[in-house]
């Protein structure tokens, strides 16, 4: 089964300071997928879309019903560690990470980024069971 992968603009807010952006978007991250791991795709949106705007229904249903999909073909989430943050200024991350289910990985791509008010906000979302669908090449094969 091919899962299509789901771009989601999803606001998280949280306090920042100059300069740690990086640190932020992990600890945005681990909050993220802890929540995952204890609750299901319903806790994963639920600490996604924690303080940002009320995201519709279909694009709720969408990211709950892609994970469910993959949950019933790969098992539940383990594990998981992030891959790379790419500070690509003071105020933006792209951060690739995996959750390790009981069967297989699936990868997510995830852009933070710190407000002018130092809210941090996830502008952008993806995951796939593919890598190469959301990852760079040159992460995937280094050399």
């Amino acid at each position: 089964m091919k899962l299509t992968f789901l771009t989601v603009a999803l606001m998280l807010t949280g306090s920042v300071h100059a300069g740690d952006i990086a640190e932020e978007s992990k600890k945005l991250i681990e909050r993220v997928v802890t929540q995952y791991k204890e609750k299901g795709p319903n806790g994963f949106l639920s600490a996604a879309a924690k303080n940002g705007p009320v995201m519709s229904d279909k694009s709720a249903k969408d990211i709950i019903d892609g994970l469910v999909q993959i949950e019933a073909m790969c098992g539940k989430p383990v594990d998981h560690s992030i891959k790379k943050i790419a500070q690509l200024s003071d105020s933006v991350t792209s951060v690739l990470f995996i959750v390790n289910l009981e069967k297989c990985p699936v990868f997510f791509r995830q852009t933070i980024y710190r407000t002018k008010a130092g809210n941090v906000v996830t502008s952008n979302f993806n995951l796939h069971t593919q890598p190469e669908v959301i990852w760079p090449s040159n992460v995937i094969f280094p050399n």
